[in-house]
């Protein structure tokens, strides 16, 4: 299955720099609700100290740059996805 995460955010990552820096520095929590939708057996992760979401599946931890290393002051954010999730919207 995890390869099949990494094929699944090349996908995005085909399309350039410009997708991979829109979801590391502002919308890195929408990626992480695009992966949680599309593999549902994962979970939303807060890296602290980075100040970034990032998703978990089984030990292995991912972002728009594929698998990534969390520092140690991490926690799970509660998401449930349905469609609720469609009504999210980002004011910035």
């Amino acid at each position: 299955m995890e390869d099949k995460i990494i094929r699944f955010i090349e996908s995005f990552t085909a399309f350039g720099e410009q997708v991979t820096e829109l979801f590391t520095k502002r919308h890195c929590y929408g990626f992480a609700l695009i992966l949680l939708n599309n593999f549902k057996e994962g979970s939303i992760w807060w890296d602290k100290y980075n100040r970034h979401a990032i998703f978990k599946y089984n030990d292995d931890f991912y972002d728009i740059t594929g698998l990534t290393y969390p520092s140690n002051d991490i926690y799970e954010i509660p998401v449930r996805i349905d469609e609720d999730v469609y009504k999210l919207h980002y004011d910035y």
